[in-house]
């Protein structure tokens, strides 16, 4: 084995992650077993932590008993054929949620929306003072891909119809993903299978925010990633350069998947020395930081003025480390106070900024001569970040108490947070255990197990798994920011439980050769 400090550097790091990413699926298994997140269906986003249906535990017993005992029919099923079944009843499902709720949007999105329809006809006032982009200008890029898309339609519902499609590609590439990680056809059935039964991917199609498409670019630059690492595509780092640049654009909070996509190209030039990767990864922190820059001098130059500073970054820091004790909003989760204290200060950054920082180092203080509860804070936190099965995403459709409704009784009985919410909570706390254990037994079960760190082609998913859950203890929080990392998760997953049936056989055929 080559012994050169480069490969040493690699095997640390590649250990490191392996650690990192096994110690944050373990706590989050532990979690989501014991723990759920509740969340009211009402405009005012109560965040309630509580331990754990009973009626999961079975669920969970009752899914994966299933997807052991039925193993071998669904090994027979052509990979396409599963795909292209489950793929249909997808759209009709979305269709139906689709055309039955009201077509509209609300708070950030709507501000972003309006903000893209204005700009499209002409008017700019959005990047004036008191602006929705004037006080969020890191939503141009969101503004921008709308107002493409405004090209083809400005009505609402092909939005939610666009989320529909690019859903339903995004589940076919995480499938031709896993088929170039996995050469094992079972292990592919279960990750076509677990992405569409993932339905908070399905409910968030009519959350038109832009975490749908720069989910779906971020898997374009993934593949392209993990392609370039088995050496095949002429144009793999055109999609990685592409894919991750457009994730980041579109959405800031992207940039944790272009660092992690950095990194592992950086790794393999430590472990190949291959000047290729290095130029790759330098490209790709190009195209994450880059387009956004230009972007913003392009609508100067309209403009003709300097745009907005906006609410300092530091404000979202702030915000996630406070306590909210006496609100029913949990501590880290967005309660206004960014907006609130940039409002007071006249929409001033520096000043406004220099206040968040004042009331940070208190808040630092506080925690570091508490450390109880400073632990208690951040586990709380977590719990409540990582352990809503839905992700927030019924929340974030239509809400009767803010004018929106539904027009069939099933999904009028799941909108307002009756009997069907609850079915769904327990259904999705379910399949989230699975993915987070799963991924777990994929860790522990592979060959070579904890003793051997994760080969790069598959370390993506972990990887991005540490740094959502390091970046989300400290920045603001809420569990819809949290479903792209989850959604990655699959395709490990799928390839765990597949060792765990196989463990399982292997123990059934020697406990019956003993007897």
């Amino acid at each position: 084995m080559n012994k050169t400090p480069l490969n040493f550097m690699y095997r640390f790091c590649s250990g490191a992650v392996t650690v990192a990413g096994t110690l944050a699926l373990v706590l989050l298994s532990v979690f989501a077993l014991i723990f759920r997140t509740w969340i009211p269906m009402n405009k005012n986003e109560e965040v309630y932590v509580q331990f754990q249906n009973p009626f999961v535990w079975l669920a969970i017993l009752a899914v994966i008993g299933l997807l052991i005992v039925l193993a071998p029919q669904i090994g027979r099923i052509p990979e396409h054929t599963l795909f292209l079944c489950l793929g249909c009843l997808y759209a009709v499902a979305g269709c139906f949620l689709i055309f039955n709720t009201d077509p509209s949007v609300r708070s950030d999105a709507y501000g972003v929306f309006e903000s893209a329809l204005s700009m499209n006809e002409g008017r700019f006032s959005s990047l004036e003072p008191g602006g929705y982009l004037y006080i969020y200008p890191h939503q141009l890029g969101l503004a921008t891909f709308e107002r493409i898309l405004m090209a083809f339609s400005a009505d609402i519902t092909f939005f939610f119809l666009a989320n529909l499609v690019m859903m339903i590609a995004i589940n076919f590439i995480q499938w031709k993903c896993c088929q170039m990680l996995f050469d094992n056809g079972l292990a592919r059935r279960y990750t076509i299978l677990l992405s569409f039964l993932f339905l908070p991917g399905l409910f968030s199609i009519l959350f038109v925010y832009g975490l749908i498409p720069g989910l779906l670019f971020l898997y374009i630059g993934v593949y392209g990633l993990i392609s370039w690492l088995y050496g095949r595509g002429k144009f793999a780092p055109a999609a990685a350069v592409f894919g991750v640049g457009m994730a980041c654009l579109i959405r800031n909070n992207y940039l944790i998947g272009a660092i992690a996509v950095f990194i592992i190209l950086f790794m393999d030039f430590l472990k190949e020395v291959r000047w290729k990767s290095l130029i790759l990864a330098l490209a790709i922190v190009a195209a994450a930081l880059i387009p956004g820059k230009l972007l913003t001098w392009g609508y100067e130059a309209a403009a003709g003025a300097d745009l907005s500073r906006g609410i300092p970054k530091i404000m979202w820091v702030t915000m996630g480390l406070q306590d909210n004790e006496d609100s029913s909003f949990v501590g880290g989760w967005f309660n206004g106070y960014n907006y609130n204290v940039y409002m007071d200060k006249d929409m001033d950054s520096e000043t406004s900024g220099e206040q968040a920082k004042e009331d940070l180092n208190d808040r630092v203080s506080e925690l570091l001569g508490d450390p109880a509860k400073a632990a208690v804070f951040f586990g709380t936190k977590a719990i409540s970040t990582w352990t809503d099965p839905l992700f927030q995403s019924i929340w974030s459709g239509p809400l009767e108490d803010m004018g929106q409704y539904t027009h069939k009784g099933i999904l009028k009985n799941i909108y307002t947070g009756q009997e069907g919410y609850e079915i769904l909570m327990v259904l999705c706390a379910a399949i989230l255990f699975i993915i987070y254990g799963g991924a777990v037994l994929g860790i522990f079960l592979r060959p070579g197990g904890m003793k051997c760190g994760l080969d790069l082609k598959v370390m993506f998913p972990f990887l991005f798994l540490v740094g959502g859950f390091l970046f989300h203890l400290v920045w603001e929080t809420k569990s819809q920011y949290v479903f792209p990392f989850v959604m990655m998760l699959i395709p490990g997953a799928s390839f765990g439980l597949v060792l765990f049936k196989e463990r399982l056989e292997r123990l059934r055929r020697k406990t019956g050769g003993a007897k």
